[in-house]
């Protein structure tokens, strides 16, 4: 059985606001996409939120490894990774972002 993974953004404020940020065939690409989506990066060594260095978090790996154990960030609003399983012969074709296709073996 496969699993995807899906991110999410959820707007606190107003749910039409909220979509799907990505599918993702493992955990560690969708951890590293939830935190470029929400802006998060390493410059220098340093954590950076917009470009600037932010002290919200020690280092961008223990907000790495938080995201990867908790699945979610909570930031202004809300970025999820929900896993899917998949049955086997079950394949999903990501090369076109916009035109994903779901076909059986």
């Amino acid at each position: 059985m496969n699993t995807i993974f899906a991110v999410i953004y959820i707007n606190i404020d107003s749910l039409n606001y909220s979509e799907l940020l990505g599918l993702y065939n493992n955990k560690e690409e969708a951890v590293l996409s939830l935190l470029e989506k929400a802006h998060y990066r390493e410059k220098n060594g340093r954590l950076t939120q917009y470009m600037r260095p932010t002290n919200e978090y020690e280092s961008f790996n223990y907000l790495k490894n938080k995201v990867s154990r908790e699945l979610e960030l909570n930031d202004v609003d809300i970025y999820r990774i929900i896993p899917f399983k998949l049955n086997s012969g079950v394949y999903l074709n990501f090369s076109n972002p916009h035109n994903i296709s779901i076909s059986k073996l």
